[in-house]
């Protein structure tokens, strides 16, 4: 009898323990997933800037081969009044 009795303590220990290490599991999952959340959402604001900046260097260069564009069709303009 007190063979059986040392057996279930251990086996309720191991379970004891088993259940504490599941317990910390989830317990750590809220803040691996906060963390998983932050690093995406910064992630994802950087490409967001990067894909902002690109947006402006491109609008600069098409304003400017516009521009360009104007002032040669009026030079050409005027090149033929003469």
């Amino acid at each position: 009898l007190e063979m059986e009795k040392e057996e279930l303590q251990s086996a309720l220990e191991a379970a004891e323990a088993a259940l504490a290490q599941e317990e910390n599991k989830v317990l750590r999952a809220p803040l691996e997933l906060s963390q998983v959340r932050q690093e995406s959402d910064r992630r994802l604001q950087e490409k967001e800037e990067v894909f902002e900046n690109t947006r402006k260097n491109h609008q600069r260069a098409i304003d400017s081969m516009q521009a360009s564009l104007e002032a040669e069709a009026k030079g050409k303009a005027e090149a033929l009044r003469m």
